[in-house]
């Protein structure tokens, strides 16, 4: 099975072509993470994979506790590098991991 989350930014490894191919990742998420390989300054989140989202919506809008399990670690991931952040997930189609900064940025 391919990987299906994928994160960025905070130091995260950025040797997965996947995750910045637009097809798999989106466009913002395959951005931000070509921005983060190039060391930009790009705050640490992470990107759910198209073929999860559309697996979602084919299988019953559930999600499989592999994936459960993945944003989990994500989460996990951004709450160690940002520990004075609080974590954001959006979207009903996807989901997108966001970093909010305490003065709300």
């Amino acid at each position: 099975m391919n990987e299906t989350v994928f994160t960025f930014g905070g130091d995260a490894p950025h040797s997965n072509a996947r995750q910045k191919d637009k097809t798999v990742a989106g466009g913002k998420g395959a951005n931000l993470a070509e921005m983060a390989s190039i060391g930009l300054p790009v705050p640490p989140g992470f990107t759910i994979a198209t073929e999860e989202c559309l697996r979602y919506l084919r299988e019953g809008a559930d999600f499989s506790s592999d994936l459960r399990e993945a944003v989990a670690e994500a989460l996990a991931r951004i709450a160690q590098k940002e520990p004075q952040s609080r974590v954001l997930i959006c979207g009903s189609l996807y989901l997108a991991g966001a970093v909010l900064r305490e003065n709300g940025s």
